[in-house]
């Protein structure tokens, strides 16, 4: 079994990239990555649409609204990044042995990740918020 699997990983290993790219050039994968670019999209400009539409008028207080528009641009900044990542891997699924910089792909992804862990950051953030105008709300209407 070991002389297997150490076979698998050698002959894996000792493909060149443009190997790999030309085994992914499967109509269904491309497909789904399309479907996902165009999801990421169409999110981002709902979102975006939204934003602008209802932005953060209907609420009451300037701190919230600073959050929420903070709240906002991380959805937004969410899908695009998103939707990048799925568009240059469909040009280079498309495109024959396409390569592009692994330093930006971590990068993209990495900011990605971050903007998802700081838009779920921001209700925590308003409800604090909310608490402490509840609890004193006397010092909150003098800031």
């Amino acid at each position: 079994m070991q002389g297997r699997l150490d076979d698998y990983y050698i002959t894996m290993m000792n493909k060149t990239p443009c190997q790999v790219f030309e085994e992914l050039q499967d109509p269904l994968y491309a497909i789904m990555v399309a479907a996902k670019c165009i999801v990421c999209c169409l999110g981002t400009a709902i979102s975006a649409y939204q934003w602008k539409k209802i932005g953060v008028s209907w609420m009451v207080h300037s701190n919230t609204k600073i959050l929420f528009a903070y709240y906002y641009a991380m959805v937004v900044l969410v899908g695009a990044t998103f939707a990048a990542l799925y568009a240059f891997e469909f040009v280079r699924l498309r495109v024959s042995c396409f390569h592009y910089d692994f330093v930006i792909l971590l990068a993209v992804r990495g900011t990605g990740i971050a903007a998802i862990v700081a838009s779920n950051l921001i209700p925590i953030a308003i409800s604090i918020e909310r608490a402490f105008s509840a609890l004193h709300p006397k010092i909150f209407e003098s800031w």
